[in-house]
């Protein structure tokens, strides 16, 4: 099982680091957590955990407390839960939810290279709370309790038109009515919120049947469709605007090809320079 040591405290969040295991290499490296999900009364140490096919993120207690010590220890976060009639212990606000969402997918799914907030799909309104970028391209939408599903028709069309996999993540009062909006290709997990956010598989996702190379090909930034004709062996114009870039590259690769194109170009942004566990996409 991962753990993780806590690190230093942020303007917003507390920083954990992995802790290595007997082969020495880390899996996640960093895992930054929003202090509302804590309190002001972070854990020493939490990880990632597992349990009947539910995946959550547990704190892990540096010793065990005697009763009076685990009264005065016991996190902020789950103090106001339990105290506070307006926000009942199932309840968990989307960022937590999205936090330990994005920890335990990067703890379980192979393949995943980085993790973006709020993917902005083009030609849309709509963003993504969670995009993954690996071996495929995978968008996550997420509804609390405090959500409504008015705007997941909308949603659900436009990441169609983009994501190799799409998945929403629900509260249990949400299951049903989202199985009727969503195609059969769409993966469906709830969530449940007791001390710890955790999450189970309803429906597994399948592959998307009907990617728009036209919305793909939008995510690429000049310099990047630019960089991916001369790779092609094209020679573009210097000037070029960007659609006419566009266009070029819709016209020298298949959709399996523009897939890895538009892959590459984003993971090679964060190599540009430091970014947190999850950032916005535009």
């Amino acid at each position: 099982m991962l753990q993780f040591r806590k690190e230093k405290e942020t303007k917003g969040t507390y920083r954990y680091q992995e802790l290595e295991g007997s082969s020495g290499d880390a899996v996640v490296g960093s895992l930054y957590v929003r202090k509302g999900a804590f309190g002001d009364s972070p854990p020493p140490r939490a990880a990632p955990g597992h349990h009947r096919g539910a995946t959550s993120v547990i704190v892990i207690p540096p010793e065990a407390p005697t009763p009076t010590a685990e009264r005065t220890r016991r996190p902020a976060a789950v103090r106001r839960l339990r105290a506070s009639s307006a926000q009942p212990a199932h309840v968990a606000a989307e960022t937590v939810v999205r936090d330990a969402l994005r920890a335990c997918l990067l703890a379980d799914i192979g393949g995943v290279r980085d993790t973006f907030d709020e993917f902005w799909v083009p030609c849309s309104h709509e963003r993504a709370d969670l995009a993954v970028i690996g071996r495929s391209m995978d968008g996550f939408e997420i509804k609390t309790e405090r959500d409504t599903l008015n705007r997941l028709p909308r949603q659900a069309s436009a990441y169609g038109r983009l994501f190799d996999r799409c998945t929403v993540v629900v509260a249990e009062k949400h299951l049903d009515r989202a199985v009727e909006i969503l195609p059969a290709w769409w993966g469906i997990t709830s969530i449940s919120v007791n001390g710890a956010v955790t999450f189970a598989v309803m429906r597994p996702c399948s592959a998307n049947p009907s990617i728009d190379p036209q919305i793909l090909v939008r995510l690429l930034w000049r310099d990047e469709a630019m960089a991916a004709l001369l790779t092609l062996g094209r020679e573009p114009e210097k000037r070029a605007l960007r659609s006419s870039l566009w266009d070029e590259i819709l016209q020298s690769t298949t959709v399996t090809q523009l897939k890895g194109v538009v892959r590459h170009a984003l993971l090679s942004r964060r190599r540009n320079g430091p970014r947190p566990a999850g950032h916005r996409m535009r």
